[in-house]
């Protein structure tokens, strides 16, 4: 019998849909207080920042981060115990993606903006809209991130007419896949930036990654384009994102993932207030559509969460390779 332990004592709804999905010789049990839950061989957590998460558990064998990002101190501990293997989810692609393309087509059409001009009975000047905004179709996004998420919004970008550029680590040469999109090296990156509308960022956190995108780069894109962020915030110089809209260097942006959060991320009904999301004041400028790092977040989130949970679970239990699994080289 393998026994699996979701730390997360609110986690009840994910219980209930899972329970069905698991194979028979699996044990599921839940909850911070429960009496068992140093026994167990498989452990579901969000908080796996302290060691003594593993040294606790003799029997543990696999850690699962019930989402995408992974830390790299969690990585760091799982690796400094060999006989660990850290897995992550990748339930959420749909809602992220959907996501980005929510804050990319507010920050196109600057869709907060004549929001609130109506709500002040505002009736804006057509010749003001039609200058700012930023029509996508036959425009060209480049997509920074290309796995479950980024391939979902390459697909929608090329719905609303636009040609798709993937900057992709393993590639060497521009190749063009088989959905149209163009894949480009790491090395292509400036160069197709004066080309692009629409800079959409899906970059996980490593060492690679932080602080990916620059002043430079900002620079170098028109005028007239949208920078969208459901990656993460150390993806990009905040600085200089903040003066690249302030300036109007760029024409908008949509952003889901920030520099600062609160101490404990309140996943309860309960608002928490206080913390501003960054260093420089975004919420003041009119041309950033602001959004909570909701972008895993809906509907279905928990049933989805489930089945592939239970795709991870039952593999551990019948002896096969396990999906999703951390490569600590690549940080995801």
């Amino acid at each position: 019998m393998l026994h699996v332990h979701y730390e997360n004592a609110s986690e009840v709804e994910l219980a209930a849909h899972i329970a069905p999905l698991l194979d028979e010789n699996i044990r599921f049990t839940i909850g911070t207080n429960h009496p068992d839950r140093l026994d167990c061989q498989v452990l579901v957590s969000g908080s796996l920042d302290d060691p003594i998460v593993f040294d606790t558990r003799p029997q543990l064998t696999h850690v699962i981060l019930p989402w995408v990002g992974v830390s790299t101190h969690t990585q760091s501990l799982v690796k400094a115990r060999p006989h660990l293997s850290l897995h992550n989810l990748h339930h959420n692609a749909a809602a992220t993606a959907e996501t980005a393309m929510t804050l990319l087509l507010c920050a196109a059409q600057k869709t907060l903006q004549w929001d609130q001009h109506l709500r002040q009975g505002t009736w804006s000047n057509l010749t003001t809209i039609a200058d700012n905004t930023l029509t996508l179709a036959g425009r060209t996004a480049l997509i920074l991130g290309y796995g479950a998420i980024g391939k979902r919004v390459a697909s929608q970008c090329q719905a609303f007419g636009m040609q798709v550029n993937v900057i992709r680590r393993s590639v060497t040469t521009p190749t063009i896949d088989n959905t149209g999109v163009t894949q480009h090296p790491v090395s292509a990156f400036q160069a197709l930036l004066p080309k692009t509308n629409a800079l959409i960022c899906i970059l996980p956190a490593t060492a690679e990654t932080n602080g990916f995108i620059t002043a430079e780069a900002f620079n170098l894109l028109p005028s007239n384009a949208v920078f969208v962020n459901v990656g993460r915030g150390a993806n990009v110089d905040q600085e200089a994102l903040y003066n690249a809209l302030l300036n109007h260097d760029i024409a908008a942006a949509g952003i889901d993932v920030w520099y600062n959060y609160p101490q404990e991320m309140n996943r309860s009904l309960n608002d928490v207030p206080g913390t501003y999301p960054a260093d420089f004041p975004f919420w003041e400028l009119d041309n950033v559509i602001m959004s909570p790092h909701r972008g895993g977040m809906g509907d279905q989130t928990e049933p989805a969460r489930a089945v592939e949970l239970a795709k991870v679970l039952n593999a551990i239990a019948r002896g096969e390779p396990a999906p999703n699994k951390i490569d600590f080289e690549r940080q995801y």
